[in-house]
This record gives structure tokens, C-alpha cells and sequence, in this order.
């Protein structure tokens, strides 16, 4: 219960610190809070290669990332020894 708690706190975190400046070719499939959710449980989940992924289709789609990200995807780094 404590985890999940934790992921809402990230969740609500996250999504005030995006930004979305969507660009012609994809502002129809721009869907913020699905890609954060994705970022968000691939770093929960430890599953660096996902999160990865999962950060720059945000990055693709105009969500610009700050230090919460950062921090986020630095953790998931660190829990699966890749730092």
C-alpha cells in the first residue's frame, strides 16, 4: 500500500511539472497523461530500458522533463546497477 501511495505522489508530481507544446504532426496523438503514466510505472518497476523509451516518446510528443524526471530515471538507474 505504501508503494502505490508513493507512485500516486510521483504521478501528481509529474504532471504538474510538464509542459506540452504540441507540434503539427503529432498533436492528435498526444496523449500527456498516458505517457507519463508509462514513465512513471517503468521506473516503479525498475525497468530501465522502458523508462528510457518511455521518456523520450514524451520528448517526441513535446513533454519537456525537469528534475523530477531526472531524479525518477536516475533511481531506476541506480536499482538496476547500470550507474
Amino acid at each position: 500500500m505504501k508503494g502505490i501511495s508513493k507512485l500516486k505522489c510521483i504521478r501528481t508530481s509529474l504532471s504538474r511539472c510538464y509542459t506540452s507544446t504540441p507540434n503539427d504532426s503529432s498533436s492528435k496523438a498526444l496523449n500527456p497523461s498516458a505517457l507519463i503514466d508509462d514513465f512513471t510505472r517503468f521506473c516503479y518497476q525498475r525497468d530501465l530500458l522502458k523508462a528510457i523509451k518511455a521518456m523520450d516518446a514524451m520528448q517526441i510528443h513535446g513533454l519537456h522533463a525537469d528534475s523530477i524526471t531526472y531524479s525518477e530515471l536516475i533511481k531506476c538507474c541506480l536499482a538496476c546497477g547500470a550507474v
